[in-house]
């Protein structure tokens, strides 16, 4: 009897299963690897933009046609500019720095909100901040009112948690007028004569956390659950509706927008919703790191279709860890930020100088115009530094991966010998991969590992030949190098069969 050849497809990564009961090509363990477009691949490093001063506790980007800005808000406010400093962009009065901000960006606006009391919203627009301007009060807010929420939907402006004249509403939200094209709104005072508004929740001894904007509607979540605001226009404006009353996000940044739809982290479930459906992504996976979250934020990339889940464990400084889901293959990816942890996350446009066109002689065309933008916005994964020492983006640099499936099960129950793996897979010549496997007779029984050998990509094979028998197999893998795996195939026959 010959070998056999079992072909794995590594595509998946769970941990509330025992091992022994995924499917073949689910990982039991990973660091740094992600399933995008529903193969393995190691995830780039992490490149620092620029040194900073401070460890932010929020980030906004912001931009108008020409210039984008990357406001950073903790105990300093300050601004990233294309000129690659940072600019104090905190007013001379009237707003501090706080260890709770809320952000968003309005147009070409900055929008900032704190809970510090008696300090109101403030903003600022990447035309000010490139002429040397500060944050200023946001116009139309009434000077006896603050609120802890802010963000937008359409052409308004929503505050939530707010405190009025001195008296604390945190299940109250309120929208603006309907502001022009790159203007701020210009009242948030209820009219007959304008659209601004305002809505009490009905959330018991309970507080609104966090803001999240898709299509025309607006969600509102907090422990007692979730409500949709859809805009109606006409005297009304907005209809409100529960569409949960049992969960809501755990905190603020953890609800976000993915374009057609929400996603919100709550104490206990990843649930992705609209105001007809709620759906968990969690379910039979990932719940047992969901219990271990300490604090967390969500960020979707919508160039990857990728939801990003950062967040630390109990006693960990910054956020030290992230969860990735990929939505088209509905599977799962791991990262740790051990080595640099991080204080916030963040989608933005990452500011580039944006040098005078040369005409010369040749004809204007899109194609031939040579400035970094060419009006075409690139979205990029930027991260803020937890430590206050710089601003990271994913670059292309290698960055150590690992795999590992447990206690997979024999092909029919067989008892069976394996006697080698070979991997299929892309990855620069001369980085380093290394191999094991190792073999059990009981479900959940700690393998029996063999030998660590070490391969070369374009010097050698990888091809790991180790002789195992049992009827559960293990292997792991590593690297040091980038990589993307297409397979994993294993050559195996029946024990006390000869081949």
């Amino acid at each position: 009897m010959g070998w056999e050849n079992l072909d794995l497809v590594l595509d998946a990564f769970e941990t509330d299963p025992a091992p022994s009961s995924l499917p073949a090509g689910t990982m039991s363990a990973i660091s740094n690897v992600d399933f995008y477009t529903g193969h393995a691949r190691s995830l780039g490093n992490f490149v620092a933009q620029r040194a900073m001063t401070q460890a932010p506790v929020a980030m906004q980007g912001y931009s108008d046609d020409s210039s984008a800005y990357v406001g950073l808000f903790g105990t300093l406010m300050q601004a990233w500019t294309p000129a690659d400093i940072l600019a104090d962009i905190a007013p001379a009065s009237g707003l501090t720095g706080a260890t709770y901000w809320d952000t968003t960006n309005f147009g070409k606006w900055c929008v900032v909100t704190n809970d510090t009391v008696g300090q109101l919203p403030h903003a600022i627009s990447a035309t000010q901040t490139g002429t040397g301007g500060k944050l200023a009060p946001l116009p139309g807010w009434p000077a006896t009112w603050e609120c802890t929420l802010i963000s937008k939907h359409r052409n308004v402006l929503w505050a939530a948690d707010t405190i009025e004249s001195g008296v604390a509403y945190p299940n109250r939200v309120r929208w603006s007028t309907s502001a022009p094209t790159d203007a701020l709104p210009s009242s948030w005072t209820p009219l007959p004569s304008n659209d601004a508004g305002q809505n009490d929740l009905e959330i018991a001894s309970s507080r609104i956390v966090d803001l999240c904007a898709v299509g025309d509607i607006m969600f509102m979540g907090g422990p007692g659950g979730v409500w949709a605001a859809r805009w109606v226009g006409g005297a009304y404006v907005y209809t409100f509706s529960q569409i949960n009353s049992t969960q809501g996000p755990r905190e603020l940044r953890c609800m976000a927008s993915m374009g057609d739809s929400a996603v919100m982290l709550t104490p206990n479930d990843i649930i992705v919703f609209d105001e007809a459906l709620q759906k968990s992504i969690a379910t039979g996976r990932i719940l047992k790191l969901i219990a271990t979250i300490f604090k967390a934020e969500l960020m979707y990339v919508s160039t990857t279709r990728q939801l990003i889940i950062a967040y630390s464990t109990q006693n960990e400084t910054g956020l030290q860890h992230s969860l990735i889901w990929d939505r088209d293959s509905n599977t799962w990816g791991k990262r740790d930020f051990t080595n640099t942890p991080f204080s916030t996350i963040g989608p933005i446009v990452p500011p580039v100088v944006q040098p005078p066109l040369t005409w010369g002689t040749t004809p204007y065309t899109w194609a031939n115009d040579v400035r970094p933008w060419n009006k075409s916005y690139r979205q990029e994964r930027i991260y803020a530094g937890a430590n206050g020492t710089a601003i990271f983006t994913a670059g292309n640099a290698a960055y150590n991966w690992f795999l590992e499936r447990s206690n997979m099960p024999a092909p029919n129950g067989d008892d069976i010998r394996v006697r080698s793996m070979e991997l299929d897979a892309e990855a620069p010549e001369g980085s380093a991969v290394r191999m094991r496997m190792g073999s059990s007779n009981f479900a959940g029984e700690s393998p029996s590992w063999g030998p660590i050998k070490t391969y070369i990509v374009g010097v050698n094979k990888l091809r790991h030949d180790d002789l195992q028998q049992g009827k559960y197999f293990s292997y792991q893998l590593a690297g040091e190098g980038s990589i993307r795996i297409t397979s994993l195939r294993l050559y195996y026959n029946i024990r006390n069969i000869r081949p």
